[in-house]
């Protein structure tokens, strides 16, 4: 096995060893939660759900952007999505001020994202998900621009950004930054047509990322949805289940990594 490969396995064993029980998470956590959530997270600190058509997200957390996520999903009728929700002791004090602009510098970083490994079920190997990660100037630019680092945080942000994706090939995305409350959303949206092979397959704005990140003293509450809207060959979206949930582990191992690092 190739030595990132090792680490990100090492990582993907030692995230789970630090996942917090949900008994002992901050009841700002628990308040966000709610009964339902906390007992899918089960001793663990994770908990992951799979939706349709519908749109039905299980597990988003309380917060000011849950509506925005909710009526979002829904208004897609998602051919596929996965969200999952994870609970992680980190240290410190990851609500303090200067931590919250850290933690909202780090989903700024999207450079940082190039070179982030997932294991792909259907290969059986630790893959690569991001081969090109950056922001750019427009909705269909490919100029490179350097990440944005933000000496304080405000409540609203957008830029663009380009990204070579393992399985979605060569993409350009809107990316929303949102704040309020200590609570940060992350939304990334598709510009262009994505396309397997030459088939058209996904229009734009019907591939959507959504990371939410939620502080609390030693805790973070990690949640995210992986979801798009599409033509669907040969059961293709319902066969990448198991890899859209190791994207968004790789994600939230992105996420603590630059936080912790």
């Amino acid at each position: 096995m190739k030595k990132p490969a090792f680490a990100m396995a090492v990582l993907f064993i030692v995230s789970g060893i630090l996942s917090a029980e949900p008994s002992g998470l901050p009841r700002k956590l628990q308040d966000l939660l709610g009964g339902q959530v906390l007992a899918k997270l089960g001793t663990s600190g994770e908990a992951t759900a799979s939706f349709h058509e519908d749109g039905a997200l299980s597990l988003v957390p309380g917060s000011p952007f849950s509506a925005r996520i909710r009526d979002n999903v829904r208004a897609m009728k998602p051919t596929f999505g996965v969200e999952v929700c994870i609970a992680r002791r980190i240290g410190g004090k990851t609500d303090s001020p200067e931590n919250l602009l850290k933690l909202y510098n780090v989903l700024l970083s999207v450079s940082t994202l190039k070179g982030t490994l997932y294991y792909s079920e259907s290969r059986k190997i630790m893959r690569e998900f991001f081969i090109e990660s950056f922001r750019t100037d427009g909705p269909h630019s490919r100029n490179r621009l350097p990440d944005i680092f933000a000496g304080a945080v405000g409540p609203s942000l957008s830029i663009f950004g380009f990204q070579h994706d393992s399985s979605f090939g060569e993409n350009n995305y809107k990316i929303d930054y949102f704040a309020g409350d200590g609570v940060f959303l992350m939304e990334m949206i598709n510009t262009n047509q994505i396309w397997y092979g030459i088939i058209p397959i996904v229009d734009p704005g019907n591939l959507r990322y959504y990371i939410m990140v939620v502080p609390a003293g030693e805790y973070v509450l990690f949640y995210s949805v992986i979801c798009v809207t599409g033509a669907n060959p040969f059961g293709l979206m319902e066969q990448r289940a198991a890899s859209f949930y190791n994207r968004i582990k790789a994600l939230e191992n992105w996420f603590v990594t630059r936080y912790g690092g």
